[in-house]
C-alpha cells in the first residue's frame, strides 16, 4: 500500500484485508492533517513511514497492518475508526498517540518518547512494547494484554477510574508487564476486569495479572469483575474477594462455581444409587 499527501489530507489508494470476510467492501482508511509535506508513506515491512505534520489520523472502518517502523517528530497520530490498526516495527515517532476509536495493537514497539492516551472509545492490545506512560481515560477504556494470549509492555501506566482490563488465562496467559508505577484507580470498585479461559485453566491456582515496578493509588477495593471465565467463580478467599496485591504485582485465583459442585454431588449420589439398585 503506498500513501502520498498534499496539503490537507490523502488516503490509501489499495487496502489488502488482515481478516478475511470482515467486511464486504473495501473500507476508507484515510490519514489525514495539518501542513505541508503531513506524510509520505509505503506501508510495508522495509521502507519506514514517516509522520513530519500534526494532527495526523491513521485508520478506518477496516483493519490496517503497518509492519514497518514509524519515524518522525511531527506529534504523533490519533487511531481513528472501529477498525483495527496493529503496528509491527520499532517506531521511534515522538508525541501523543491516541486511541481515539477501535483497536491499536502494539506488537512491535513505541519509543519512549511517545505517551498513549487510551479514550472511552479505544482498545490498546498486542504483544510488544509500550516504553512511554499510558493513560487511560476512564469508563470505556480497554487495556486487553496479548493477541490470544500473550505479553504487552508498559513504561507507565496510569488507568483512571472505570477501566476495563480483559485477560485470557489458562496454560498460557495474558500478562501485562508494567517496568515503572502502575498508578490505579481513587474509587472503589474503579477498574473493571473481564476474565475468560484460554484453556486449561485450574482452580485453585494464583495467575498474575500484572507486573509492576511501583504502584501508587493501588488498593484491594480498587477492583471489580465483569466476565468470569467458564465455569469458574472468584475465589474469596485469596487476597480480598479473589484478588492479592503483592510488592510488585496483582494476583487472581478461581474456583469452580458452586452449581459445578452441586452438579458433582449429585452425580456421584446417582452413581451410589445405582450401584445400590444393582446390590438389591
Amino acid at each position: 500500500m503506498v500513501a502520498t499527501a498534499n496539503a490537507s489530507s490523502f488516503a490509501i489508494v489499495s487496502l489488502t484485508p488482515t481478516a478475511a470476510g470482515s467486511y464486504t467492501a473495501a473500507p476508507t482508511v484515510a490519514f489525514s492533517g495539518s501542513g505541508t509535506g503531513l506524510l509520505t508513506a509505503t506501508v510495508g515491512p522495509t521502507t519506514a513511514l514517516t509522520l513530519t505534520g500534526i494532527n495526523n489520523n491513521i485508520g478506518g472502518a477496516g483493519n490496517l497492518a503497518i509492519a514497518a517502523p514509524i519515524g518522525g517528530s511531527g506529534g504523533g497520530f490519533s487511531k481513528i475508526g472501529e477498525g483495527t490498526v496493529t503496528l509491527s516495527g520499532a517506531s521511534t515517532y515522538t508525541g501523543t498517540t491516541t486511541v481515539s476509536a477501535g483497536t491499536l495493537l502494539v506488537n512491535g514497539s513505541l519509543g519512549a518518547s511517545s505517551a498513549v492516551s487510551v479514550s472511552t472509545t479505544g482498545r490498546l492490545g498486542g504483544i510488544g512494547t509500550v516504553s512511554g506512560t499510558v493513560t487511560t481515560a476512564g469508563t470505556g477504556s480497554v487495556i486487553a494484554p496479548g493477541t490470544s494470549p500473550g505479553t504487552l509492555a508498559l513504561g507507565v501506566l496510569n488507568a483512571s477510574s472505570g477501566s476495563t482490563f480483559n485477560f485470557e488465562l489458562g496454560t498460557s496467559s495474558d500478562l501485562l508487564a508494567i517496568n515503572g508505577a502502575f498508578t490505579g484507580s481513587t474509587a472503589a470498585n474503579g477498574l473493571l476486569f473481564n476474565f475468560s479461559d484460554s484453556g486449561g485453566l485450574v482452580a485453585g491456582s494464583a495467575y498474575t495479572l500484572i507486573n509492576f515496578g511501583s504502584a501508587g493509588n493501588l488498593e484491594n477495593t480498587d477492583f471489580a469483575t465483569g466476565t468470569l471465565p467458564g465455569s469458574f467463580t472468584l475465589d474469596t478467599s485469596f487476597g480480598t474477594g479473589g484478588y492479592l496485591i503483592n510488592a510488585n504485582n496483582l494476583q487472581v485465583q478461581f474456583i469452580p462455581e458452586p452449581s459445578t459442585y452441586a452438579m458433582l454431588g449429585l452425580g456421584v449420589l446417582g452413581f451410589c444409587l445405582r450401584r445400590k439398585n444393582r446390590k438389591g
